[in-house]
């Protein structure tokens, strides 16, 4: 209970290790991991992050040698998943700006 109000009051981005518990504040997700679940807060309009978060903690551990607690495979599904959201929003951005670059004249 007490993490879940620690997520609230967070403005910054955080990773903070509790007891039992990975809390996790990167915009768009909020996460509690614990070693047996995984409990995401999203604010509205962030649903393109669930669907592929959902997928990555589906796939689980990829590599079949190390056997990893269920606490870092969350951590590492909300990481890439973040990650490549990202990396998705900054391309359509360039392209964007690189379209209205041109449409003004300017040379890119």
């Amino acid at each position: 209970m007490r993490d879940i109000r620690c997520l609230q009051g967070v403005s910054e981005p955080a990773i903070l290790v509790r007891r039992d518990a990975i809390v996790v504040s990167l915009e768009p997700v909020k996460a509690i991991i614990t070693c047996e679940c995984c409990f995401v807060v999203l604010p509205d309009g962030a649903d393109s992050v669930l669907e592929p978060l959902l997928g990555r903690l589906r796939e689980g551990n990829k590599d079949e040698n190390v056997e990893m607690p269920f606490e870092f495979v969350a951590l590492e599904a909300l990481l890439v998943t973040l990650v490549n959201s990202h990396a998705t929003e900054v391309t359509w951005s360039s392209l964007s700006w690189t379209l209205i670059l041109q449409v003004l004249g300017f040379r890119v």
